[in-house]
């Protein structure tokens, strides 16, 4: 279920950058508000190595998950149909990446 404050956090996209933490921190809120799982991962000093690790424990990719970007790719799309990741009876998948332009520059 679309709620008009959830649509217009991803109006623009799945993906947001918040330069203010609280503006980030209220929109954290709100989504839990509105019933949505949320994870936090601090992407500060991941390699494409850790990335993949950290992404796969937070959001329980299976025990197959490739590690690569295809395989990536494949699981985040399973996250997104609720096969896992983030609980059925909840509303939908909140996750934040703190620390991504770090990682992101690196790359």
């Amino acid at each position: 279920m679309t709620h008009p404050a959830d649509f217009a956090l991803v109006r623009g996209g799945g993906i947001a950058l918040y330069w203010s933490p609280a503006v980030l921190r209220d929109a954290e809120h709100e989504l839990g508000e509105l019933g949505y799982d949320h994870t936090r991962v601090d992407a500060a000093n991941w390699d494409e190595s850790t990335m993949h690790e950290a992404v796969a424990a937070t959001l329980d990719f299976p025990g197959y998950y490739g590690r690569n970007l295809d395989a990536l790719a494949d699981c985040l799309g399973d996250v997104a149909h609720g096969d896992y990741g983030w609980s059925p009876e909840r509303t939908d998948l909140a996750a934040t990446f703190d620390n991504f332009g770090a990682f992101a520059s690196e790359q």
